[in-house]
């Protein structure tokens, strides 16, 4: 058998989805020659894999069984490689018995390289013709369809030769990761929602660059801006106007008369018709709930929607640029500012009236939050400080009724180490250790109240019952085993006196039988 040459398989792609070469795995066909450079024929009795392959490969060899002297065969070597293997370089070793003329052991490389694939769910770039008062969303699915490498370094940008005429806000993106994972996918959404100085009736366009390790894409977007629903925005004022509330219905009737005057304009003209016409939906909603809160004493619920409303009046006062618009923002404005004044003082009362710090600090936050909705900076950060203040003091009580807490179960296992374990129950039976186990219970009862106290005056009223209720168990406890170590030692009086008794009368029954029998002596010497 003449010297066999190592084997070099190659390097070998994976580029076919692992879930259809699971079951297969790859193969690849490697052919070699084996030399009988002796003057007889050889007979090759076996070719097979010698030991375990690295990352699960098998081998598989079809070999002549004879060579004849001085010629050579030739043995094709079938190389499987799991799908699960990974990348990088894998050996093998290949053991050819050919009987009396000899052995050989050689080894076999492959390099596997994983391969990846990016794709993109079809999508239909066209919007259509979308309300500029609604938001529309378009989703893509981002894959990696074969299955071994994750794709990384996801990034999404304008492209910058070609963005398109539409505006970065009109779009918002949202890729939550940065790496799609190996068989995957990762949504990639687009929402339009356009804004104020949009030109009804023009076609705008988006064009985006897509990258990523394993190539890149662009994504062009196309919408054509329509003019607001007036007819749907005219039937919820219209509602609206009814309201039993005076300046919603006053304010509703504003906006409706704004409706009916907007005709066919401008870019600027039709923003402003847009954005007064749904900031004045969204602000009447917000405050006809908040005064309705308000009169249900739910003012933390109607903090909220006058937050709602403070942001509505705001985009009124930026898009407002005609006489009527101005007019419906300055009465809204008004109304809401009617009722934050109210609320102001509301939350300054409550946070006096206060007796516990969690109260404080929750009125204080709504007074601060109260006053910046009024544009009064100075009086909503002395708010903030006095709650900043609440939290401090708050935080203290809470510190020091945890530790009073830690202090009295110390104490009480303390006591429990000088109890007697009978059974299930614990009793006190060693005078020595009264008063260090009625100090301790004592320590442990006074402590536990002074932490029910702090919880209390804290605000966290839930704890204050449960210590409360602890204190009250260790009260009732001190007193059971107090009253059964004084019944003991009763008992133990009871028991010792008892005992001196017995004495006594066996000592005086002692004594008249000494005296009868030195008696009955006297008598008998007599």
């Amino acid at each position: 058998l003449a010297p066999l040459q190592n084997i070099d398989a190659g390097k070998i792609v994976f580029d076919k989805p692992r879930k259809e070469m699971e079951k297969t795995g790859f193969k690849v066909e490697k052919k070699f020659e084996i030399v009988n450079d002796g003057d007889e024929t050889m007979v090759v009795k076996s070719a097979a894999a010698y030991g375990t392959p690295d990352a699960g490969m098998t081998f598989n060899v079809n070999y002549p069984s004879q060579i004849l002297n001085r010629s050579a065969g030739t043995a094709t070597l079938t190389i499987t490689i799991p799908a699960s293997a990974p990348e990088g370089t894998h050996q093998g070793k290949l053991r050819i018995d050919c009987g009396k003329a000899g052995t050989q052991t050689i080894t076999v490389t492959v390099t596997v390289e994983h391969a990846v694939k990016f794709e993109m769910s079809a999508y239909n770039p066209d919007f259509g013709r979308v309300d500029i008062l609604k938001s529309v969303p378009l989703k893509i699915s981002l894959n990696e369809s074969l299955g071994y490498k994750d794709i990384s370094s996801v990034k999404i940008r304008r492209d910058d030769d070609q963005p398109g005429n539409g505006k970065d806000d009109w779009m918002s993106v949202d890729l939550p990761a940065s790496i799609i994972p190996k068989g995957g996918s990762v949504p990639l959404t687009f929402t339009l929602r356009f804004r104020g100085e949009t030109e009804v009736g023009k076609t705008y366009r988006w064009k985006y660059y897509l990258s990523n390790s394993a190539g890149n894409a662009t994504i062009t977007l196309q919408a054509v801006a329509t003019p607001i629903d007036i007819a749907e925005t005219k039937n919820v004022l219209q509602t609206m106007r009814g309201s039993k509330n005076p300046e919603v219905s006053n304010i509703a009737g504003k906006v409706l008369g704004m409706l009916s005057s907007s005709g066919a304009g401008g870019a600027e003209a039709w923003a402003s018709v847009a954005s007064i016409s749904q900031s004045s939906v969204t602000f009447l909603d917000a405050m006809d709930r908040a005064v309705q809160e308000v009169d249900n004493n739910d003012h933390e619920g109607a903090l909220n929607d006058l937050l709602v409303a403070r942001i509505a009046v705001e985009t009124m006062r930026k898009s407002a640029h005609t006489p009527s618009q101005t007019n419906i923002y300055t009465i809204s404005n008004n109304f809401i500012n009617s009722i934050l004044y109210k609320e102001s003082a509301y939350f300054e009362k409550m946070a006096s009236d206060a007796s516990d710090d969690r109260t404080k600090i929750i009125a204080q936050r709504h007074a601060a939050t109260v006053y910046e909705l009024l544009n009064d900076i100075k009086k909503s950060k002395k708010a903030r400080e006095m709650a900043a203040e609440s939290i401090s003091a708050y935080n203290q009580k809470i510190e020091s009724a945890n530790n009073n807490q830690v202090d009295a179960d110390d104490a009480i296992r303390r006591a429990s180490d000088d109890l007697y374990r009978w059974g299930d129950a614990k009793l006190l039976v060693n005078p020595f250790v009264y008063d260090s186990t009625s100090y301790r219970y004592k320590f442990a009862i006074n402590a536990t109240t002074v932490a029910a106290e702090n919880y209390q005056a804290a605000g966290e009223f839930e704890l204050h019952n449960m210590s409360a209720l602890r204190a009250n168990e260790l009260q009732k406890q001190w007193l059971l085993l107090s009253s059964q170590f004084f019944m003991l030692m009763i008992g133990y009086i009871l028991l010792f006196a008892g005992a001196v008794i017995w004495c006594v009368l066996a000592f005086m029954t002692f004594t008249a039988d000494s005296r009868e029998e030195e008696f009955g002596d006297v008598v008998l010497l007599s």
